[in-house]
């Protein structure tokens, strides 16, 4: 798989990235909330993770968040089938390393994601979950256009509670940048002149 946004490209993992895949997935703040069902183990992850975006068909999608101005391995969003029926069709799940957070990077990689789901693989739902003690996760799945859906089963139930958010294909819409949406509010309170015709 490969999508591209203005500043990323998600793309299947490639041998080369393991020491990238290193470096964030051995930083406890960013595995703090992240189930683990793969194993705590960068490289045990990693070979898991290249074996199965071989499987024909695939049934998960785990892709690579890279940088398109430096090329670095800044993160992890995945994509499977679900068996939950309150979690529609798909689920998704991600870690960014660290010194990425704060700067939208997840927020614009989960609304490719979405829309690869939607548009490739044919969802009519996909969820994501948080920990209630991690709301920045619920603040990416926001900002994404997801919608909240409700308490979810913690996998981790020494981690608290989860919730979870849901994204529906007949509603979701690819949100917008903010500058046009206060672009159009001032021009529409007459604070912008209108564009001469």
């Amino acid at each position: 798989m490969q999508r591209r946004t203005k500043r990323l490209v998600l793309r299947d993992f490639v041998a080369s990235d393991r020491e990238s895949v290193r470096r964030w997935r051995s930083d406890p703040e960013v595995m703090r909330y992240l189930d683990q069902p793969r194993g705590s183990d960068p490289d045990s992850w990693f070979d898991t993770v290249l074996r199965h975006s071989a499987y024909h068909p695939r049934t998960t999608y785990d892709a690579a968040i890279v940088l398109r101005k430096t090329g670095d391995v800044i993160g992890w969003i995945g994509m499977g089938r679900t068996i939950d029926p309150g979690a529609g069709d798909l689920v998704v799940g991600y870690a960014l390393g660290r010194q990425w957070w704060g700067h939208g990077y997840m927020t614009e990689a989960l609304v490719a994601m979405l829309e690869f789901g939607f548009t490739q693989l044919g969802a009519r739902a996909i969820s994501a979950q948080y920990y209630v003690a991690n709301p920045a996760s619920a603040r990416v799945m926001q900002k994404a256009g997801m919608r909240p859906a409700g308490r979810a089963v913690s996998a981790n139930p020494a981690l608290g509670e989860s919730e979870r958010y849901i994204a529906i294909r007949d509603e979701w819409r690819k949100p917008r940048r903010r500058w046009l949406g206060l672009f159009s509010v001032l021009l529409a309170l007459g604070l912008l002149p209108a564009a001469a015709g």
